[in-house]
């Protein structure tokens, strides 16, 4: 009877975190629903840049796309993205389910952030050398993206330790849809780039979706 009841309640926690996770995909796709509005502060079609040796004042290919196709790409390039972040501790992991190296998974961090480094060292050596030595570089946000990596580098490593104690079906859901409430928010308190009832109201719907599957995956786990 022990038996049984034991298994009963991993068939129910299985359910709990497979709920939880068709509801973080939908939270995902409520907040593709979610459209910016024009009237943003600031004004970004026209960005004076300065480099060493020139200035000019550039408008970027995505500037000049229409709405539409603008959105398109840039969920698709999204998506690819979202990829590469998905697959980015398989490495680290097949170690771990090997016994290849450490159990621990900040034990990778320094490796991990170190292929990351070189990694965009050399994109962005191509990219000037593409250029002909004459990279386009927006001086004020070279100080917020030094700022902005060191806290993705803090997040990064908790993911570490989340996946070593809660293992990737539990914690990927969690934190791939938490950041977009944060995006979200930001948006919405500091940029004002996101406006309007409609908007309000998938981003309600989304907010109630993430915290139900949080709530769900969470206790899944328990």
């Amino acid at each position: 009877q022990s038996r049984s009841s034991a298994a009963s309640d991993v068939y129910k926690r299985q359910n709990y975190n497979t709920a939880g996770f068709i509801l973080a995909l939908v939270s995902t796709v409520l907040f593709m629903f979610v459209k910016p509005t024009d009237n943003v502060k600031g004004d970004y079609n026209d960005v004076e840049v300065r480099t060493n040796s020139f200035e000019l004042t550039e408008t970027s290919r995505a500037e000049r796309m229409n709405s539409t196709t603008r959105r398109i790409v840039g969920i698709v390039l999204a998506l690819i993205a979202g990829i590469f972040y998905g697959v980015n501790f398989d490495p680290p992991q097949w170690d771990i389910d090997h016994d290849e190296g450490s159990v621990n998974g900040i034990d990778y961090v320094f490796s991990h952030f170190t292929g990351i480094y070189l990694g965009s060292t050399f994109f962005f050596a191509l990219y000037c050398a593409v250029n002909k030595n004459k990279p386009i570089i927006y001086p004020n946000v070279i100080l917020p993206g030094f700022a902005s990596g060191v806290m993705w580098a803090i997040a990064q490593s908790m993911f570490f330790v989340a996946n070593t104690y809660l293992s990737f079906v539990i914690s990927y859901p969690i934190i791939a849809t938490g950041p977009g409430v944060v995006a979200s928010l930001w948006g919405v308190l500091v940029f004002k780039e996101i406006q309007g009832l409609k908007n309000y109201l998938f981003l309600i719907g989304a907010f109630s979706v993430t915290i139900v599957a949080c709530a769900l995956i969470s206790y899944s786990n328990l």
